[in-house]
């Protein structure tokens, strides 16, 4: 499984190997964790006698974020079927396959703070409902993204951040449903500043670059007030959808016939 966005691999793969690539981003308000379910498929179809490889660019962050999610999945689900429960609290759980996967890295990983914070919501997740849980959607990062809890969103401007978020998601992209998720979060994270509410800071040299020279996502467009840009969030996305059916009735009501060739 490789976890690096703007990577470009080759097509054809290798022969015998079977992959997925997750265009993650290394930033504190990606959601990664949303991807736990096909990885969680991915490797459930693997042979019993095969191996598996979680890899990105450094192997800190984007991978070993899904490595200690899966472990600690493996965890939660021995403790629930087994004999033995042992400590049940996310505290304990995510400190000891936290500890299990940077001993077998060599250093310690995940420092990226939002994916910290995911991580423990995660662990309180499957505790709460199960190993079998998924991550839910409504959980974004106007949830974990705020550095303090004094200063957490209130549930009406929470729910209008997260109406914008599922309605980037439901948007086109060269990218897919990976950069749909990357500029879903921005859009929050802008919406969030924009309250002057501070935000968690990422480890990432070059996303603090552009943090610091006022970059606002991928547009560089102005934050508005989060009710305007849910209203043209839907806006925008019943556009594209016109566009495209008229393309749609354009490329029907063109004539079969090619057009004949002079013989000279």
């Amino acid at each position: 499984i490789s976890c690096c966005a703007g990577t470009k691999y080759p097509q054809e793969g290798f022969a015998g190997v079977d992959r997925l690539i997750i265009s993650g981003e290394d930033t504190p308000q990606y959601p990664m964790l949303r991807h736990m379910p096909k990885v969680i498929e991915f490797f459930n179809k693997k042979k019993r006698e095969s191996a598996g490889l979680l890899q990105c660019r450094k192997g800190i962050n984007r991978s070993a974020i899904l490595g200690i999610a899966l472990r600690i999945r493996q965890v939660i689900k021995a403790s629930t079927t087994g004999a033995s429960r042992g400590n049940r609290s996310p505290a304990f759980i995510l400190g000891t396959a936290w500890r299990s996967v940077s001993e077998n890295r060599g250093q310690l990983v995940i420092l990226n703070p939002g994916f910290q914070r995911q991580l423990y919501m995660y662990t309180h997740l499957l505790l709460t409902h199960g190993y079998r849980a998924p991550w839910p959607e409504q959980w974004g990062p106007e949830i974990w993204m705020p550095v303090s809890p004094k200063s957490c969103l209130g549930t009406k401007l929470q729910g209008l951040l997260r109406q914008l978020r599922l309605e980037v998601e439901k948007r086109s992209f060269a990218g897919g449903f990976d950069e749909a998720l990357g500029h879903a979060a921005r859009a929050v994270v802008v919406q969030i500043e924009f309250q002057g509410i501070q935000v968690l800071a990422s480890t990432n040299s070059a996303h603090r670059n552009s943090r610091a020279t006022g970059s606002h996502g991928a547009s560089g467009a102005t934050p508005v007030p989060v009710a305007t840009a849910a209203a043209t969030a839907v806006q925008q996305q019943n556009r594209q959808q016109q566009q495209q059916q008229k393309q749609q009735q354009r490329h029907e009501q063109r004539p079969n016939t090619l057009p004949r060739l002079n013989a000279d």
